[in-house]
């Protein structure tokens, strides 16, 4: 046999030998829809709410072009990209920014713990970087409390693993370049997801999951189940049987020469097969039900596969995705005012002074200025029926340059 026999053949084999379940062959994997959400969602939310730059005007001639090196020179857009997926599927998340050398570096970081007074942060552990040391992984925490008199803000260890903390001194690697001299505020904003500060994936029935895994798994299976089973009659005839079973993984070796006299001394027929019901169809259908209870859940967008037609009107379609477009311009609306702190943050750091004026993609503001150019998207479905709303951002913005 060529290789290629020699592993369907090998496959076979080992799937025969397989005591349990598929999944212990080498190269399946259980499915794990509830991560495959997450990952999509993620990309979804990304996709709605940081496809652009938010558009910020300042007033000042001298701090916008500063302003526009600073986001050029960091990536901005890749940088509120990752801060928007990973916002996702950890609820907090922390924007940072900091002036050294007048250069500028805006971060992100994971949120471990914080704490507000008064709409104030105060207090704030943030993962800012990881190593390994031996057979360990580390975090490296840095700790804001501007109830405290420290001079530095504290670093430290935290073992992966054990959650244990541990004095930076104790590891043979130089951390100088993360000291930091405490100010009286904190150079990061605390942004949350959505209003109750959590994953959208966390507000689905974990059960559906359940039943998705199990049915995803069972069409896997499904492929073995309803396969033809092979039974081959070894003392038909010895050469003939092993050209039989040859002859099942090559093509090439349809024709089995046999001895006549051998055939007439033997009762039965050499090879049998025996084909098994698929099922796939019924689970399919479980499976586009469940799809559609997670989405609803998760305010997915959606589409009319979703709904099993593909005949559906512009008005049905457009109520189709309501809850999804709600969803987005409502988070769109939160993170202008997320951004309004980070800009103020950004000129408190710079010591400059200036007005300014915000627009971030998909929100409100947005969805009526001259940016949402199309009237109907690619469904024909309107999207900007208003077009002399289009005038309310540019009055805001004559407001603040004459203010």
């Amino acid at each position: 046999m060529n290789s290629k026999q020699t592993v369907l053949n090998d496959f076979f084999k080992s799937s025969n030998q397989a005591t349990n379940d598929i999944f212990e062959l080498s190269g399946f994997e259980r499915p794990n829809s509830k991560k495959a959400f997450l990952k999509l969602g993620a990309k979804i939310q990304a996709n709605t709410l940081a496809f652009k730059i938010p558009e910020i005007k300042f007033k000042n001639v001298e701090v916008q072009y500063i302003w526009n090196e600073i986001i050029k020179k960091n990536k901005f857009l890749e940088i509120i990209q990752q801060l928007e997926s990973n916002l996702y599927e950890f609820g907090y998340y922390a924007l940072g920014i900091s002036k050294l050398d007048n250069e500028y570096k805006i971060s992100l970081a994971k949120v471990d713990k914080y704490k507000l007074f008064n709409n104030k942060l105060i207090k704030l552990s943030i993962i800012i970087d990881s190593f390994a040391d031996g057979n360990d992984n580390y975090d490296i925490i840095r700790e804001y409390d501007l109830t405290k008199d420290d001079i530095y803000v504290p670093i430290y260890a935290r073992n992966q693993l054990t959650n244990q903390n541990i004095s930076l001194a104790k590891f043979k690697k130089n951390f100088d370049y993360l000291n930091e001299n405490k100010s009286d505020f904190i150079p990061w904003i605390l942004i949350k997801n959505n209003y109750l500060g959590n994953s959208e994936i966390d507000d689905v029935d974990n059960s559906l999951f359940q039943m998705l895994d199990n049915c995803l798994e069972c069409v896997l299976r499904d492929n073995f189940w309803s396969n033809p089973f092979i039974f081959v009659v070894d003392n038909y005839n010895i050469d003939s049987a092993s050209d039989i079973k040859d002859a099942i993984y090559d093509f090439g070796k349809r024709v089995i020469s046999s001895n006549t006299m051998a055939l007439n001394n033997q009762i039965g027929n050499p090879i049998e097969f025996h084909q098994g019901n698929s099922n796939t169809t019924n689970i399919l259908q479980k499976i586009d039900k469940l799809n559609y209870l997670i989405k609803d859940q998760m305010f997915f967008k959606m589409n009319s596969a979703d709904f099993g037609t593909k005949n559906m009107h512009n008005a049905e379609f457009e109520n189709l995705n309501s809850n999804f477009n709600d969803y987005v311009e409502s988070k769109a609306n939160s993170r202008e005012n997320y951004y309004y702190e980070f800009i103020e943050l950004f000129l408190k750091i710079a010591n400059l002074k200036s007005k300014f004026e915000i627009i971030v993609p998909n929100s409100t503001k947005y969805l009526k200025s001259k940016d949402a150019i199309y009237n109907v998207d690619a469904a024909g479905v309107i999207v900007n029926q208003n077009n002399n709303s289009n005038n309310d951002l540019n009055k805001n913005m004559e407001i603040v340059e004459n203010a």
